[in-house]
């Protein structure tokens, strides 16, 4: 949503990958905490969907320049459901400065989650069992000290070149095969 009723100053060093849009919080937050990361920095981020394969306007741009800027290590995307404010479905972005590869792990676990009932919101409550989790974590750890995963339907590691092929969608769907 809005999360400034001023002008976005366009020399603001936070910005590094374009001034914000004022009614799109996601990448003011994106920039600000890719501000402050320090030189070997690590960042997680829990962004909407839409922020990572939004096309429109200066979205669309900041988030090609954030796709390129070799910062992000992995992106889980995550069911629909899990917290009570009933939030459309979410994804944890992974973020490491001076990383060793720029390949991207894609994670898609949204159909990890379990039914447990109904939120306040009146939608599907889900949670991640302690299984899913452990996942998700551990083929995240085997990434990192194998270096390689492609598990059809569930990850993949994706190169800088596809990742341009593809409009720079941060999107798991869009590089995780069917099973």
């Amino acid at each position: 949503g809005t999360w400034t009723d001023r002008a976005v100053d366009e020399h603001d060093p936070r910005w590094a990958f374009g001034p914000p849009p004022r009614n799109k919080a996601n990448y003011a937050w994106v920039q600000q905490t890719v501000a402050c990361m320090g030189d070997g920095g690590r960042a997680l981020m829990l962004l909407c969907n839409a922020a990572l394969h939004s096309d429109s306007g200066r979205e669309a741009a900041a988030r090609r320049a954030w796709a390129r800027s070799g910062l992000i290590e992995a992106v889980v995307a995550l069911p629909g459901g899990l917290f009570a404010d009933g939030r459309p479905p979410s994804s944890l972005v992974l973020m490491r400065r001076g990383r060793p590869s720029q390949d991207i792990l894609f994670v898609n676990a949204q159909e990890l989650g379990d039914d447990v009932g109904f939120a306040p919101s009146g939608a599907v409550a889900r949670r991640l069992s302690p299984e899913a989790v452990e996942r998700i974590v551990q083929t995240y750890a085997a990434w990192r000290r194998d270096g390689c995963a492609d598990m059809p339907g569930f990850c993949r590691a994706v190169p800088p070149c596809e990742l341009e092929a593809n409009g720079c969608a941060l999107t798991p769907w869009t590089y995780v095969g069917p099973r």
